[in-house]
């Protein structure tokens, strides 16, 4: 804390400020944002909407579809989900290649459950 704001908001006030004015889209100063605490991550956004985010930690460090929907920005592009670790780790040792391909299979299949944009609706809720 620095005064009474997290650091982390007087980073995005620079990461902001570093590319304002520079073109009408994405800045072309970046932010690495985790991937496992929503809340943050959905603050961290609001103060930086023209900004890409690389998310890390989707999959092996608990990262999950809520928390990548919380950094998701208005703009294509702006969020990087990287996820080697989830994707290839395995536990067994022992696993012949046939189950490895289908563990692989079965996590691509959820992370990009968990990645694919789902547009919220804006018709009113009666």
């Amino acid at each position: 804390m620095t005064g009474n704001r997290p650091i982390s908001d007087h980073v995005a006030d620079l990461i902001g400020e570093i590319g304002r004015g520079e073109n009408n889209g994405l800045n072309p100063i970046g932010a690495v944002i985790g991937a496992t605490v929503p809340h943050e991550g959905r603050r961290l956004r609001m103060l930086l909407p023209h900004t890409i985010i690389l998310a890390p930690a989707l999959g092996a460090q608990g990262g999950d579809a809520r928390s990548i929907n919380a950094l998701r920005g208005k703009e294509l592009g702006d969020l990087l989900v990287p996820v080697s670790r989830g994707l290839a780790s395995v536990v067994d040792r022992e696993i012949s290649p046939l189950a490895y391909r289908e563990l692989i299979l079965e996590r691509l299949a959820g992370f990009q459950d968990a990645i694919v944009h789902r547009p919220v609706s804006t018709a009113a809720v009666s």
